[in-house]
């Protein structure tokens, strides 16, 4: 692994806080993003403003899966990296 990379995710492993926001904020666009596909496909009649409602959703659900999937590992894999470094 390069030492740019490693030195950045040395850095991000003591960001907690920004960590569990990337999380956070991650599922709620996700669920946003979902509700709006469901809603759209139950309440609006098929036309192109439901499909273009439902695409805008299933962007907004796959970017924040994406970064909650992100925040999450971070959260987790790079703690135990953090444990598992060595105090000089």
């Amino acid at each position: 692994m390069p030492s740019n990379v490693r030195l950045w995710l040395r850095k991000r492993a003591y960001k907690d806080r920004e960590n569990l926001r990337l999380f956070s904020l991650g599922a709620l666009a996700f669920f946003v993003g979902l509700g709006m596909v469901v809603l759209s496909n139950r309440l609006l009649l098929p036309s192109l403003s439901q499909e273009i409602i439902s695409l805008v959703g299933l962007i907004l659900a796959v970017a924040g899966g994406i970064s909650a999937a992100l925040g999450y590992l971070a959260l987790s894999i790079l703690r135990l990296l953090r444990l598992l470094e060595k105090n000089d």
